[in-house]
């Protein structure tokens, strides 16, 4: 606004911006206010707690170890301030199960016998199948 405040009326910017000509002026005389300095402080909390947990936990858990060291903010502000800084907590994979002893399929039987070595050639036949 301050940049185009030449071109275009300021009371008319605050309104297509929908901010409040009283916000924009105290704004103007103090960029730094107290709100803004108490964010930069916690966010520099916010990425300690972030770093120390592999940059696993997301804002409802930054949140409980704020409180548990006694910090007192909300869980929307952690939120926020991890949004704008770009902290993402990842998720843990779930365990997937891959195998079903519990089925009523055919099982081949096993001829082998854990028995490799073998005295004509294509005579037995392995192979393994590996799952990534």
């Amino acid at each position: 606004m301050r940049e185009h405040s030449g071109k275009f009326p300021v009371k008319k910017m605050a309104e297509v911006l929908g901010v409040s000509l009283s916000r924009y002026y105290s704004y103007l005389k103090n960029p730094m206010n107290r709100y803004r300095m108490d964010d930069e402080d916690l966010k520099v909390i916010i990425q300690e707690i972030y770093e120390v947990n592999r940059r696993l936990y997301g804002s409802p858990r930054i949140f409980r170890e704020l409180r548990k060291h006694n910090t007192r903010c909300s869980r929307k502000r952690v939120a926020r301030i991890m949004r704008e800084n770009g902290f993402k907590g990842r998720q843990k994979r779930r365990f997937k199960v891959t195998t079903n002893s519990n089925h009523n399929y055919p099982v081949s039987p096993n001829l082998l016998n854990r028995e490799f070595k073998v005295t004509t050639i294509n005579s037995c036949w392995v192979s393994d199948i590996s799952y990534i």
